[in-house]
C-alpha cells in the first residue's frame, strides 16, 4: 500500500485544512505544520488523520 503525503491525500478528498482540522479535532495550524514538515504527528494524530482520509499517510521533517 502506497503512503500519501498529507496535502495530496487532503486534496484528493477535496478538504480544506480547516475542514480536515474539524474532522480530526485538530487545529488548522497543526494541519499546516504537518503539511509543511515543521512537525511530525504523534501516533494518535496520525491515526486520526488516516481514519479521516481513509488512507495511509507519509510524513517527513522539513530540512530547513
Amino acid at each position: 500500500m502506497r503512503h500519501l503525503p498529507l496535502p495530496i491525500a487532503r486534496a484528493r478528498y477535496g478538504l480544506s485544512q480547516a475542514e480536515l482540522a474539524r474532522e480530526t479535532h485538530l487545529s488548522r495550524n497543526t494541519i499546516w505544520r504537518l503539511e509543511t514538515g515543521r512537525t511530525l504527528p504523534s501516533y494518535e494524530t496520525r491515526e486520526a488523520l488516516e481514519r479521516a482520509l481513509g488512507c495511509k499517510l507519509a510524513f517527513s521533517r522539513d530540512a530547513s
